[in-house]
């Protein structure tokens, strides 16, 4: 429970600098959509 936590926090933040814009997906599903649509 707590890596998966970690994981989502990691990955939000990493989008996060990536796209500064934009607002982090709740679920890694969203990330991985927002990945492939742009």
């Amino acid at each position: 429970m707590t890596l998966v936590l970690l994981l989502k926090l990691y990955l939000a933040s990493k989008l996060l600098k990536l796209n500064p814009n934009k607002k982090p997906p709740n679920k890694i599903g969203g990330f991985l959509m927002d990945k492939y649509k742009s």
